[in-house]
């Protein structure tokens, strides 16, 4: 949807406005996961903590339960997602990343993927 659009393209105020408002006129619940990531590229952490809690009963695919557990876990809420969900999610950001390498998104993907392979190798990634 238009949200996802607007995040890819690193505008996140906006990208928060349109997942708000297609989460109010009901958008499936995994949407709560795009609305924690604009929160958290934002900085605003207690938010993204509040919408990645929420998505994360729906984070059924292993890129996006990936992505819920390293975001909880970044904010600081959470352990380090498992070397198998690394393993089963990443080549997906991995991909983004490559394909928006010139947005601002996709520099702040590529630098989160770039943590996510330090998982692999049994990194803590607050130590980054």
């Amino acid at each position: 949807g238009i949200g996802r659009t607007l995040l890819i393209r690193g505008e996140y105020g906006a990208a928060i406005r349109a997942l708000q408002d297609s989460i109010e006129q009901g958008a499936p619940p995994i949407v709560r996961l795009d609305l924690a990531e604009a929160y958290y590229r934002e900085g605003q952490w207690e938010l993204a903590l509040t919408q990645a809690q929420a998505a994360l009963p729906s984070a059924s695919e292993p890129h996006r339960l990936l992505l819920v557990r390293y975001l909880l876990h970044r904010i600081g809420s959470g352990e380090p997602p498992l070397v198998e969900l690394v393993e089963a999610g990443l080549s997906y950001w991995m991909e983004q990343a490559g394909r928006y390498a010139t947005t601002p998104y996709g520099q702040a993907l590529s630098a989160d993927v770039e943590v996510m392979k330090r998982l692999l190798e049994g990194s803590n990634v607050h130590d980054f």
